[in-house]
């Protein structure tokens, strides 16, 4: 990752002192810490994070000379069809079974 630039932001260990989630950054002011709203319970692998990136600081960094579109590469019948076919209804009494269905 060190071509890119790109560090490992990520400090936060989980419950059994692992370090498993990874969060790469190039913007020295990143700052990753553990979550104190959460929206669903932790588990024992996975402790939720609070992940904030000063994008608007660093505006000046981007540079859109390079971008192209290609919209015309895009299979979007395709992907109309995988997502007409998802069962896009939400079980809002178990959250955790409605994020494992997707």
């Amino acid at each position: 990752m060190s071509i890119q630039g790109l560090v490992q932001m990520n400090k936060c260990v989980n419950f059994r002192n692992k370090l498993l989630d990874l969060v790469f950054s190039d913007i020295d002011s990143t700052v990753v810490g553990v979550a104190s709203d959460l929206l669903v319970n932790n588990c024992s692998n996975h402790v939720a994070l609070h992940i904030d990136v000063p994008f608007l600081a660093e505006k000046e960094r981007l540079d859109y000379r390079d971008v192209q579109f290609m919209f015309n590469k895009g299979d979007y019948i395709g992907m109309n069809n995988f997502l007409g076919s998802s069962d896009w209804s939400v079980d809002n009494d178990d959250m955790d079974r409605t994020v494992c269905k997707f």
